[in-house]
């Protein structure tokens, strides 16, 4: 028997800005497919990368459609980040078509996982002209993947940020 009941808490929705991890840098990512658990565990001397958008700006998309081979579930999270900085235009482009593991959490502080070692999201990013989004200049950037398995509910090791790292810190 399966059983959806209702929700008694808050459910404010949204995504918090999100961490992300090269390929690379992943040691491990094992996907429990009984109860969608996923550990990752990096590299030593590795680090989760930490991304900047605003709540309200961070959006995800998903869908599951059937085909000859299974389900497929596609995932793509798309946010806004403003052009103001220098250096936001080089991180992009050191991201841009790298493979990587996504995580990230609701505003209910739900964590998933998105993408593994063999099948990583992908990044891309655009600047937006401002007639896009009204009084907004700035980069739009996406993260998506295609998978045969739904994104997991992550426990990891390594160490996330809950603050945004020091702006005056060189990286």
């Amino acid at each position: 028997m399966i059983s959806i009941i209702r929700h008694n808490g808050s459910n404010i929705g949204g995504l918090k800005p999100f961490h992300f991890a090269f390929i690379e840098d992943v040691l491990t990512c094992d996907y429990n497919k009984s109860t969608l658990l996923c550990t990752i565990t990096l590299n030593n001397n590795s680090v989760w990368n930490y991304i900047y958008g605003t709540d309200d700006s961070i959006k995800l998309d998903t869908d599951s459609q059937e085909t000859s081979a299974g389900t497929t579930y596609t995932y793509k999270i798309t946010h806004l980040i403003p052009k103001d900085r220098r250096d936001v235009e080089m991180n992009l482009r050191k991201m841009a078509g790298r493979g990587m593991i996504v995580v990230s959490q609701d505003k209910n502080g739900v964590s998933r996982v998105y993408g593994n070692k063999e099948n990583p999201m992908r990044c891309l990013y655009k600047l937006l002209k401002p007639a896009d989004v009204p009084g907004y200049n700035g980069w739009e950037v996406s993260f998506f993947g295609t998978f045969s398995e739904p994104a997991g509910y992550h426990t990891l090791t390594g160490t996330l940020l809950t603050e945004p790292p020091n702006e005056d810190s060189e990286e």
